[in-house]
């Protein structure tokens, strides 16, 4: 989730003019606990923006990048369940991939939509819609006989400070995203509360000297407001056990992250991306709960994205 994936950039496609989200479909598959699930076609933008790995090509300094850019994208993903969950699933996705850099509009770029706001040399105000995957109680011990967890969409802005290099090329930047969150079953829409994630980053180009190879650091805690602890850790008397007593969550301290990401581009059209990240939930404000399982957490992945197409028009700026 994009609540604890968090120096995972979404990998996102959004649907652009003469594509329909009714026709545009993939397929996702998901195997949690050793037990594959039933795949389901989910419009591709919504499958892409769920996705937790990034597939923003490794761009050089200085490149004249395209208005627009598309292609496939896909890859694999191992994750936890949910924060402080001791049980893990697999995610597999393949859809159709787009990119589009507007001056103020942006697709498929830190997060499914992002709006520039305003932009300095040192400062980028921007608002962006995230997601993540969704996990069947059924496939965990913890949670068994409880409501599943849905897919998240998070929405809100975000200030992003540059305190040292330049901002695409080798750079250390703060970014401070606060997000409304919600959760879907694709049939309806639930609140959950508010995240603050403020993050350290670390971003390098041609990393060991390589061309084409970029790598991100980053880290930092993350706060979540009551409603959404409740959805991780609450547990309703009507679904308590004398394992699993009834508890009420707080909103608080959620845990903390230490992340790396790598993005070698091959060619022009064709990128691979790896990614793993580190989580640490100990002191949190609700490991007392029954489905609180583990103070640590390792989330890890592998991708590509193919860029078939792209505009021979320049990005502006």
């Amino acid at each position: 989730m994009s609540v604890w994936f968090s120096f995972l950039h979404t990998t996102s496609v959004a649907v652009g003019p003469g594509m329909s989200c009714g026709r545009v479909r993939t397929a996702v598959q998901r195997v949690a606990g050793g037990r594959a699930a039933v795949p389901r076609a989910w419009p591709a933008a919504v499958v892409m923006a769920l996705w937790p790995f990034p597939a923003t090509a490794a761009e050089q300094p200085g490149e004249a990048l395209p208005k627009w850019e598309a292609g496939i994208a896909g890859g694999g993903a191992w994750t936890p369940h949910y924060p402080a969950a001791d049980e893990s699933g697999n995610a597999i996705i393949a859809a159709p991939y787009l990119k589009y850099r507007g001056r103020r509009l942006r697709l498929g770029e830190d997060g499914l939509v992002t709006g520039r706001f305003f932009r300095t040399d040192r400062i980028h105000v921007t608002a962006s819609v995230r997601g993540s995957l969704p996990a069947d109680s059924a496939d965990n011990r913890a949670r068994a006989g409880m409501p599943d967890l849905d897919a998240l969409f998070e929405v809100g802005p975000q200030v992003e400070l540059l305190l040292a290099g330049r901002r695409e090329e080798n750079s250390v930047s703060l970014k401070l995203p606060l997000r409304f969150v919600f959760s879907t079953d694709f049939s309806d829409l639930k609140d959950r509360g508010v995240v603050f994630q403020p993050r350290f980053s670390y971003r390098r180009e041609s990393l060991l000297g390589a061309d084409g190879l970029s790598g991100t650091v980053s880290l930092g805690p993350s706060f979540a407001s009551e409603r959404l602890m409740d959805y991780f850790y609450e547990v309703a008397p009507q679904f308590a056990t004398p394992q699993r007593p009834a508890y009420q969550a707080e909103g608080g301290y959620l845990g903390s992250d230490i992340a790396l990401s790598l993005n070698y581009r091959l060619s022009q059209s064709f990128s691979v991306l790896v990614g793993v990240e580190f989580s640490y939930y100990g002191g949190a404000t609700n490991d007392d709960s029954p489905l609180f399982r583990s103070d640590s957490g390792v989330k890890a992945g592998a991708g590509f994205v193919w860029r078939a197409w792209r505009s021979a028009a320049t990005a502006a700026e």
